[in-house]
């Protein structure tokens, strides 16, 4: 019930006109809005009109394979073209296509390759990056002020990862403990765990939601964070309050704003431990972070990443 209530408030920044359930759409039912995100798969009405002998759908649509007959599809594809609109044409993943298999997105291969595409590896856009006191920040993405961040992708996915300058504070990373798929996760909870010699770093998740995958890359510790915001991104959360969660976090000039803050935080207080020309073309480097005790470096990664 409250997962539904969730999801029906986030349709509520669609115009009612363009999100109206698909089977009203082509005539099946008079009048019905979709509530749902267009998830179908999840949505009673749809259950009912492919189950239900007395449905005026089930010869063509029931679950037998016979369901996808040629005289079905011929008649499918001789709707009118605002009739057969894409699911993610709706959505706005795509600016346009049309349906080609009677509305079973589970067996049309471009549904699929979009929901692969949530596993795939993001090249960071260079364009789309600004550098604030020797650090990235991408102006695409939400920042948790924990130093992790969040990326809306389709169907209500968010990708995960830390930035740049958690990457840099924590140095080389030797390991890294992941969430575990289908663990539910709130908006500032721990999510992962960073390790380097004696060293931990807590991470902190961005958003509330549930986890749907993590990046098998992070696996192997020779290649981990050295492109925080592409290949080593963390995980991938199932978002069930996405629209209050961003209002929480920080996006492009409020994000710069703040990790300039940060970045002038964290270079007084190595300052005031090292003397201003230890810094000098070397700041985070290893060289640096060698010359800190170890108990103090853990002090500043719990200041900074907030646990």
């Amino acid at each position: 019930m409250e997962r539904e209530k969730k999801e029906r408030e986030l349709m509520e920044v669609v115009p009612a006109w363009e999100r109206k359930c698909r089977w009203m759409e082509i005539g099946i039912v008079s009048y019905k809005l979709c509530t749902r995100n267009y998830e179908c798969s999840s949505c009673p009405l749809e259950q009912a009109l492919i189950e239900d002998r007395n449905s005026p759908i089930y010869s063509t649509l029931a679950k037998a394979p016979e369901w996808f007959t040629a005289a079905h599809r011929e008649k499918f594809l001789s709707l009118p073209p605002e009739s057969r609109k894409c699911r993610h044409m709706l959505t706005g993943e795509v600016s346009f296509r049309l349906c080609d298999n009677s509305f079973r997105c589970s067996l049309c291969e471009f549904h699929q390759s979009l929901l692969d595409r949530t596993s795939a590896e993001f090249p960071l856009i260079e364009e789309d990056v600004s550098w604030v006191s020797g650090y990235q920040v991408p102006l695409h993405l939400y920042f948790y002020r924990g130093h992790s961040w969040a990326r809306v992708e389709c169907n209500g996915i968010v990708r995960v990862g830390i930035d740049d300058f958690a990457a840099k504070l924590m140095g080389k990373v030797e390991a890294v403990e992941l969430p575990k798929i289908g663990e539910q996760i709130l908006q500032g909870a721990p999510a992962s765990e960073l390790k380097q010699k004696g060293l931990k770093a807590r991470v902190r998740s961005p958003m509330d939601g549930v986890v749907v995958a993590v990046n098998p890359a992070l696996t192997n510790p020779k290649n981990t964070l050295r492109d925080p915001y592409g290949k080593d991104w963390m995980f991938l959360l199932e978002a069930v309050n996405l629209k209050q969660d961003l209002v929480n976090l920080l996006y492009a000039y409020d994000a710069k704003a703040w990790m300039n803050s940060d970045a002038e935080r964290l270079f007084n207080l190595l300052q005031a431990k090292l003397g201003p020309t230890a810094l000098k073309g070397a700041l985070l480097s290893p060289q640096v972070w060698e010359k800190i005790p170890e108990n103090e470096w853990q002090n500043m990664l719990k200041q900074f990443l907030l646990y």
